[in-house]
């Protein structure tokens, strides 16, 4: 308002862009104020000045040090404008000319910090690291102290070799500040460097907190990894490889952390990515085979094997891995392929035979089968219970109940509480009419909370009606229906029981219930169809 009806006033604009700075205006209705002032008073030096200290202050270094050049034109003497001339082409990257600005200054204040600072951070970045950690080392003598001048401080020494050096003074920047994580981070890579893992893990840790950084993930992740501190290395390598996604380093350090930590769907998403680096490294396709197996997807896991197989034909181990997958599969025919080649590769082994065995028998050859677990047991170093009991198995299919009873005592000899061996030799027994027998080991296979309790009741009381136990048959037929009151089979049984035990009225009831359970049943039943 002045302005307009005074015209002798020439300091409204600047008063207006001081205030405009005050409230933090828009910077560039500042500058358009400064420079009218400037038209009007262009020997005033204090304009070029606040407009360079804002450009400074927002990083608009071109335009700062264009202003502290016009001010220094005003008057060449001033500290603060070669200063701040000087500071702004170190950012600009001119490190020999803020080298010479801020050796001027210096002439103008010889005891001057920040200057012998930024001289010091621009000999820094020219790689003249002994000028550098002198006039770092001179700014600390002036008091000029920061956390800053300790890092590039640390930093040179550490491009000299000189890590004792560098390890104090990165120490004091962090203890000025606790959070400067460039100076936990080259901690870190100072105290690995010297095999003092455990402070360079608490240094990275630190360091972790405050900087986002590839080179500190990989570090960090791979010394967790190194360690086997497997679970914590995969944040920091996984934060690594979303920026660098074509490391094959890192992605198999993950695969194996992956496995190690039973991830395995990660394990195969991950080894997919290194075969799309080297499709032709075969270690991938057998560690997603072994994933897909660890997971029981068997058939997934054979299609990887097979991959992994056509490097190298003649791997036993792989032939006889893929046999036990496709005996899973209840592929046995394909089963004893592998396996049969397998053995043109190898030396004959337990679990080579054993995988034979259950090709065989899976495809009903029982006798090569017995063969093959008979030869498996005559190989094994050590007693495996397992080749008694499907040997035993093999014997039963045969009808050689006796010897079928011998291999499944074997291996209860190492696992007597076993449900299913002492279900098998039950029903060995039960098969040559030694009922008593038969229920002794039924008896104990129910102890077994594991057991099939209703076929195990069930089996019981055919063996007390072999016996012509009535009784005891009925009673243990009547045990299965309290497990199951729709169990077909022993309502038909007990339908014969109380005819026998003159319970007519029970019989009928047996065979009311039966007409509806299964009509099959009640049809083969002579008393039931009589009534």
């Amino acid at each position: 308002e002045i302005a307009s009806y005074d015209s002798t006033i020439i300091v409204d604009d600047l008063l207006l862009a001081l205030i405009n700075i005050q409230i933090e205006g828009d910077v560039e209705y500042t500058a358009s104020l400064i420079e009218k002032y400037i038209q009007k008073r262009p020997s005033d030096i204090r304009p070029y000045q606040i407009m360079g200290d804002i450009y400074l202050s927002n990083e608009n270094y071109i335009d700062a040090l264009s202003y502290f050049h016009r001010a220094n034109l005003v008057n060449p003497k001033i500290l603060h404008n070669h200063l701040y001339a000087g500071i702004s082409m170190f950012y600009l990257g001119y490190y020999f000319d803020a080298i010479n600005m801020l050796e001027y200054a210096l002439t103008l204040d010889e005891y001057n910090g920040l200057a012998k600072f930024y001289i010091g951070l621009s000999y820094f970045e020219l790689e003249e690291h002994t000028n550098s950690i002198h006039y770092l080392t001179e700014a600390l003598l002036l008091n000029y102290i920061n956390d800053e001048i300790y890092y590039y401080l640390g930093m040179s020494y550490k491009f000299k070799n000189q890590n004792m050096q560098a390890l104090e003074s990165f120490k004091q920047s962090v203890l000025i500040n606790p959070t400067n994580g460039l100076s936990h981070f080259q901690l870190g890579d100072i105290y690995e460097s010297i095999f003092k893992d455990d402070l360079a893990l608490e240094e990275y840790q630190f360091a972790d907190k405050y900087l986002d950084s590839d080179s500190l993930n990989l570090k960090y992740g791979t010394l967790l990894y190194k360690n086997n501190f497997h679970k914590k290395a995969m944040s920091p390598l996984r934060d690594y490889i979303i920026n660098n996604p074509y490391s094959d380093t890192v992605l198999t350090y993950l695969g194996e952390i992956f496995i190690i930590e039973n991830r395995f769907p990660e394990a195969i998403d991950t080894y997919n990515r290194l075969i799309d680096l080297n499709p032709y490294y075969s270690d991938y396709y057998k560690k997603i085979a072994e994933s897909y197996y660890k997971l029981g997807n068997y058939k997934a896991s054979k299609e990887a094997y097979l991959e992994y197989l056509s490097f190298d034909t003649e791997n036993a181990d792989i032939l006889i891995t893929i046999g036990d997958i496709s005996n899973k599969l209840y592929d046995f025919e394909a089963a004893e392929l592998f396996l049969l080649e397998a053995i043109a590769c190898t030396d004959i082994n337990e679990k080579l035979l054993f995988e034979l065995g259950i090709a065989y028998g899976g495809q009903k050859k029982y006798l090569q089968a017995a063969q093959s677990f008979k030869d498996a047991i005559n190989l094994s170093k050590e007693e495996n219970p397992i080749l008694y009991f499907q040997l035993g198995v093999v014997y039963q299919e045969l009808s050689l109940h006796d010897l079928a009873i011998m291999q499944f005592s074997k291996f209860l000899e190492k696992n007597k509480n076993d449900a299913m061996a002492n279900m098998m030799i039950g029903s060995c027994y039960q098969k040559i009419s030694k009922f008593e027998d038969a229920i002794f080991y039924y008896e104990k296979a129910l102890k077994n909370k594991n057991s099939n309790a209703l076929n195990i009741l069930y089996q019981i009381g055919l063996c007390y009606k072999g016996l012509e136990q009535n009784n005891n048959s009925a009673k243990y037929f009547k045990r299965t229906l309290k497990i199951n009151p729709d169990f077909a089979l022993s309502r038909y049984q007990l339908i014969t029981l109380y005819f026998l035990l003159n319970k007519k009225k029970e019989a009928k009831k047996e065979c009311d219930i039966l007409y509806m359970l299964d009509r099959d049943l009640y049809n083969s039943s002579n008393y039931c169809t009589s009534l």
